[in-house]
């Protein structure tokens, strides 16, 4: 990691991850949909840096395509897809502790409305009591 990348908080994943997003618009919709794959598949990822021809047969990648993805580096490509899952992790972690605290505030609210109705039905009780002496 660089001393400019440190001082911006960003792995050696982000980072190539960001140079990836940056130069994307360059490839190919096959290509995307490969790299898109192999980032969700770990046994494609395997495959395709086995041996991207027989991994890629069949998308319709020409052969700057195919050069591109003989060029990737499986170390920083793994650091991606870490960073990648490790933040979705966090982002649904992040969305559990969201779904519970309104969870916990609807049961709050819950007992609350049950409290005042309980004191409508109390009330409602002793004015009806109040009024049957006198009918």
């Amino acid at each position: 990691m660089t001393e400019e990348n440190e001082s911006r908080g960003q792995g050696s994943g982000e980072v190539a991850w960001n140079s990836l997003v940056a130069e994307s618009s360059v490839f190919s919709g096959p290509i995307q949909q490969a790299i898109g794959r192999a980032v969700l598949d770990p046994q494609f990822r395997d495959q395709l840096f086995r041996d991207p021809e027989a991994a890629s047969a069949g998308r319709n990648l020409d052969e700057q395509d195919l050069r591109w993805l003989a060029m990737l580096d499986r170390r920083l490509f793994d650091a991606v897809v870490s960073d990648l899952e490790k933040e979705l992790a966090h982002g649904l972690e992040r969305e559990d502790r969201v779904a519970e605290l309104i969870r916990q505030e609807a049961r709050g609210w819950a007992r609350s409305l049950e409290g005042i109705l309980d004191n409508d039905e109390d009330l409602e009780a002793d004015t009806g009591a109040a009024e049957e002496p006198g009918s």
